[in-house]
C-alpha cells in the first residue's frame, strides 16, 4: 500500500520512474497505447524484464487488446521459467517463450517440468544458454544435446565478448550449430554499415513509457505522449549505424530478410533456420 501511495510522488521527482511498467502507468493506459500503435496492423511484441510473467494476469488483458485491434499478432516472452502463467486458451498458438537456462540457479528436473507446463500455455520455441567464456562452450554443447533429446531447441549465445581469440576448433564447433548469417551478425556483431531493408519496424518500449525506434536509429521518444507514433518511422532502406542490432527480434531485419519468403513470426523463422543448419552440418 505504501509503495502504491508513494510511487506517483517519487516518479514526479524522477525517482523510480523506470522499474515497474504497471506502477508507472495503469493497465488502461498501456491498453490505449497498444491499441493505437497496433490498430489494424501486424503486431510482433516481445516482453522481457526482469521476469515479465510475474504480471501475467495484466499481460493477458494486454494480449486481448492486441488480438482485438490488430490484423494478426505474435507475442514473445523472455522468461527464466520460474513462473507458470495462465493465459486464455485462444492466445496459446500466438504465444512463444524464450526460456533462459541458468545452470547454477535451476535443477534440471525442475526446469524440464516447468518447460512442460509452459508448453501448455504457448510454444516453447527456444532455450537460451548464455556462455561467458570459451571454456563454457563444451558444457553448453552437452546441454544442447540434453534439451534436444527432450524435444527442445537450445540457442547458444556468447555474452559480452568476441570470439576473435577462440581456438579454431571451438569456432568451428560454434559455427556448426549457428547459421552463417546468425554467426556473422549476432555473434561477430557485424551489423554496422549493413543495409537495413526494413529500417524501422517497431519500438523498444521501456517500462516508463519512453521508447527507442529500432533497429537502425537511436531516436528516443515519450510514446505515451505521441499522438501518431507510427508516423515517426523512416520508410525505405537505410544504412545501419550500430553494431548492436543483435537482438533476436531485430538483427534479422538488418540482414535484409525477405518478407515474401518468411512469415512475420521472426523467432519461429530463426529457430527453423538454425535447426535446418544443424541438420545439414552433422
Amino acid at each position: 500500500m505504501f509503495r502504491r501511495l508513494s510511487f506517483p510522488l517519487l516518479r514526479r521527482f524522477g525517482i523510480l520512474n523506470y522499474p515497474d511498467a504497471f506502477m508507472n502507468y495503469p493497465l488502461w493506459r498501456w491498453q490505449a497505447l497498444f491499441k493505437d500503435v497496433f490498430g489494424g496492423k501486424l503486431a510482433y511484441i516481445s516482453f522481457t524484464g526482469g521476469e515479465p510473467l510475474l504480471h501475467y494476469k495484466k499481460m493477458n488483458d494486454l494480449i486481448r487488446t492486441v488480438s482485438e485491434s490488430s490484423e494478426d499478432y505474435r507475442i514473445r516472452f523472455d522468461t527464466n521459467g520460474s513462473v507458470i502463467p495462465v493465459f486464455s486458451y485462444e492466445f496459446h498458438k500466438k504465444i512463444a517463450y524464450v526460456v533462459s537456462y541458468h545452470k547454477s540457479q535451476a535443477r534440471i528436473d525442475t526446469f524440464l517440468k516447468n518447460l512442460e507446463l509452459l508448453s501448455k500455455q504457448g510454444n516453447v520455441y527456444m532455450i537460451q544458454r548464455i556462455i561467458n567464456s570459451e571454456m563454457e562452450l563444451e558444457d553448453a554443447m552437452n546441454d544442447m544435446e540434453l534439451f534436444n533429446s527432450h524435444g527442445y531447441y537450445m540457442n547458444i549465445s556468447p555474452a559480452f565478448f568476441t570470439v576473435e581469440n577462440w581456438s579454431k576448433g571451438n569456432v568451428e564447433l560454434l559455427r556448426k550449430v549457428t547459421t552463417d548469417i546468425d554467426y556473422e551478425l549476432r555473434i561477430e556483431r557485424k551489423t554496422k554499415n549493413k543495409m537495413c531493408k526494413y529500417p524501422e519496424f517497431g519500438f523498444r518500449l521501456l517500462p516508463n513509457g519512453y521508447a527507442e525506434i529500432y533497429p537502425c536509429h537511436n531516436k528516443v521518444i515519450n510514446l505515451m505522449k505521441e499522438r501518431s507514433p507510427n508516423k515517426l518511422f523512416t520508410k525505405g532502406p537505410m544504412v545501419c549505424a550500430s553494431r548492436d542490432c543483435t537482438c533476436l527480434h531485430t538483427y534479422g531485419f538488418v540482414a535484409g530478410i525477405d518478407r515474401n519468403a518468411y512469415s512475420f513470426d521472426i523467432l519461429g523463422n530463426f529457430v527453423e533456420d538454425n535447426k535446418a543448419h544443424r541438420k545439414d552440418r552433422r
